[in-house]
């Protein structure tokens, strides 16, 4: 009995069916790379600043598959990394209308169109990504940067408050909440934002920016020209810079220190009215009437523009407060 048992045992062995291997997703059955594998290795190229490579590999993968909107968000992530944010938008849109329910896509489009100024679609679409997923920190922090832009400095905050209780970790939050607060005039609110920006990361050289404005508003101009030259010598390319500490030098008084920063401010941005209108005002206070004329009429052509109608009173004021010619 032991040996019959053990003989069909044996047998019963070589009658199992030997498992096939595990599919090899890599490649096809031509031993090409499949599109998955494609994607996969753009992403890593990616991931290494490799922008051209990366395009390469996600361009064979829509070859392969034009319907795949994974491959079509990673080709606008791409182009909007090479700085098309138009194509980057014209492929979210082409893998939204694959997969209506594609939150990323939604959120990196409202990140893009932010960066281009469309403040209102910017909001649609993190409105959109919210909808699908409400728990990500930095859709609500994409959506109240295009609020503070469009000056509905409430609703940022309320959508910066959201995204720091989400992740109390992303400087850019307090950042941006704290350019609103100033906007508001909740100046003591803002500069605590900005200082806690800096605590969680302090190579955030905007806040430093931002604090430098903030302080000025406070009408705390030594210490706003501190901020002020520390944000240029972190970021000595950004002409940025020079408007922030032209504008504490004319604070502290220093005119002729803050005239030649904020011209050469204007050399780079010839389209800002508020330096046209900072100008305006150190030119008349260093007796240069002429110049002033010009420089706040440009402000007050710039303001009228963009339909700012603060702006456009305080320009007028500068005229006023002229002498006459």
């Amino acid at each position: 009995m032991i040996r019959i048992s053990i003989a069909l045992c044996a047998l019963a062995l070589i009658l199992l069916p030997i498992s096939a291997p595990a599919a090899d997703t890599t490649a096809s059955p031509s031993g090409a790379p499949t599109a998955a594998a494609l994607i996969d290795k753009a992403e890593k190229l990616m991931g290494t600043d490799d922008l051209k490579g990366a395009m390469k590999a996600i361009q064979d993968a829509l070859v392969l598959e034009p319907q795949n909107a994974t491959a079509l968000v990673d080709r606008g992530d791409i182009k909007d990394e090479m700085g098309d944010h138009d194509g980057a938008i014209a492929d979210y849109n082409a893998a939204i209308a694959i997969n209506p329910d594609y939150e990323y896509a939604y959120r990196t489009k409202c990140d893009t169109e932010n960066s281009l100024d469309r403040y209102d679609a910017a909001i649609t679409d993190c409105t959109q990504a919210i909808s699908l997923d409400g728990t990500i920190a930095r859709t609500y922090r994409f959506r109240g940067s295009a609020h503070d832009s469009n000056g509905e400095y409430d609703l940022a905050v309320a959508d910066l408050t959201k995204s720091i209780s989400l992740d109390p970790t992303d400087e850019r939050a307090y950042g941006i909440r704290c350019s609103a607060y100033d906007d508001l005039g909740k100046y003591d609110l803002a500069l605590a934002d900005c200082t806690k920006a800096l605590q969680v990361n302090t190579k955030y050289s905007w806040a430093l920016y931002m604090s430098a404005f903030v302080l000025d508003d406070m009408e705390r101009y030594p210490e706003a020209l501190v901020d002020a030259k520390a944000y240029s010598a972190q970021e000595p390319t950004d002409e940025y810079g020079l408007l922030a500490r032209g504008r504490a030098e004319a604070g502290t008084g220093d005119n002729a220190g803050a005239l030649p920063d904020i011209s050469a401010f204007l050399a780079k941005h010839s389209d800002n009215a508020y330096a046209y209108l900072l100008r305006a005002r150190v030119e008349a206070k260093l007796g240069k009437t002429t110049e002033a004329r010009a420089d706040a009429t440009a402000a007050l052509r710039h303001y009228r523009i963009t339909n700012f109608v603060q702006g456009a009173k305080d320009a007028q004021a500068v005229l006023d407060a002229l002498p006459a010619t």
